[in-house]
Protein backbone atom coordinates (compact mmCIF):
# COMPACT_ATOMS: atom_id res chain seq x y z
CA UNK A 1 0.00 0.00 0.00
CA UNK A 2 3.30 2.45 1.11
CA UNK A 3 4.49 2.32 -2.71
CA UNK A 4 0.69 1.88 -3.90
CA UNK A 5 -0.30 5.53 -2.66
CA UNK A 6 3.56 7.29 -2.95
CA UNK A 7 3.07 6.07 -6.97
CA UNK A 8 0.13 8.66 -7.03
CA UNK A 9 1.27 11.13 -4.88
CA UNK A 10 4.18 10.86 -2.10
CA UNK A 11 2.39 13.36 0.45
CA UNK A 12 -0.76 10.81 0.33
CA UNK A 13 1.50 7.79 1.96
CA UNK A 14 2.18 11.10 4.94
CA UNK A 15 -1.46 11.77 4.79
CA UNK A 16 -2.48 7.95 5.45
CA UNK A 17 0.45 7.71 8.30
CA UNK A 18 0.38 11.00 10.06
CA UNK A 19 -3.31 11.77 9.80
CA UNK A 20 -4.91 15.14 8.45
CA UNK A 21 -6.89 17.72 10.67
CA UNK A 22 -9.57 18.56 8.01
CA UNK A 23 -10.54 22.18 9.09
CA UNK A 24 -13.99 22.20 10.60
CA UNK A 25 -17.03 25.00 8.95
CA UNK A 26 -16.84 28.07 11.07
CA UNK A 27 -19.39 30.86 11.72
CA UNK A 28 -17.82 33.64 10.34
CA UNK A 29 -17.76 36.34 13.30
CA UNK A 30 -20.02 39.60 13.21
CA UNK A 31 -18.40 42.91 12.88
CA UNK A 32 -20.50 45.82 15.17
CA UNK A 33 -22.14 46.64 12.33
CA UNK A 34 -23.82 43.38 11.85
CA UNK A 35 -21.98 42.31 8.60
CA UNK A 36 -19.87 39.91 8.52
CA UNK A 37 -16.53 39.42 8.41
CA UNK A 38 -14.01 37.98 6.36
CA UNK A 39 -12.32 34.94 7.77
CA UNK A 40 -8.97 33.76 5.67
CA UNK A 41 -7.41 30.81 8.35
CA UNK A 42 -5.34 29.48 5.04
CA UNK A 43 -8.12 28.03 3.62
CA UNK A 44 -5.81 26.97 0.26
CA UNK A 45 -3.49 25.15 3.01
CA UNK A 46 -6.66 23.09 4.24
CA UNK A 47 -7.88 22.46 0.69
CA UNK A 48 -4.47 20.34 0.16
CA UNK A 49 -4.72 18.42 3.01
CA UNK A 50 -8.60 17.68 2.56
CA UNK A 51 -7.61 16.49 -1.17
CA UNK A 52 -4.21 14.05 -0.30
CA UNK A 53 -6.99 13.16 2.25
CA UNK A 54 -9.74 11.96 -0.45
CA UNK A 55 -6.91 10.89 -2.55
CA UNK A 56 -5.38 8.58 0.11
CA UNK A 57 -8.76 6.99 1.05
CA UNK A 58 -9.76 6.22 -2.98
CA UNK A 59 -6.44 4.40 -3.44
CA UNK A 60 -7.32 1.98 -0.20
CA UNK A 61 -11.08 1.86 -1.56
CA UNK A 62 -9.62 0.96 -4.75
CA UNK A 63 -7.26 -2.05 -3.05
CA UNK A 64 -9.83 -3.71 -1.09
CA UNK A 65 -12.31 -6.16 -0.94
CA UNK A 66 -16.33 -5.41 -1.79
CA UNK A 67 -16.47 -6.84 2.43
CA UNK A 68 -13.58 -4.55 3.88
CA UNK A 69 -15.28 -1.75 1.87
CA UNK A 70 -18.21 -2.14 3.92
CA UNK A 71 -16.21 -2.47 6.93
CA UNK A 72 -14.65 0.81 6.69
CA UNK A 73 -16.95 3.09 4.54
CA UNK A 74 -18.19 5.27 7.00
CA UNK A 75 -14.18 6.45 8.22
CA UNK A 76 -13.81 9.98 7.83
CA UNK A 77 -9.53 10.09 7.15
CA UNK A 78 -7.09 7.58 5.76
CA UNK A 79 -5.43 7.27 9.01
CA UNK A 80 -8.59 5.90 10.69
CA UNK A 81 -9.34 3.40 7.67
CA UNK A 82 -5.72 2.17 7.64
CA UNK A 83 -5.81 1.46 11.51
CA UNK A 84 -9.15 -0.27 10.82
CA UNK A 85 -7.38 -2.75 7.91
CA UNK A 86 -3.77 -3.23 9.06
CA UNK A 87 -3.53 -6.20 11.28
CA UNK A 88 -3.06 -5.56 15.35
CA UNK A 89 -0.37 -7.33 16.54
Amino acid sequence: MKSYSEAADFNTWNVVVNGVELPAPAQAPTRQDGQEAIVVNNMEEAQKRAALNTKAKHLMYCALSPSQFNRISSYDTSKEIWHCIMPRD
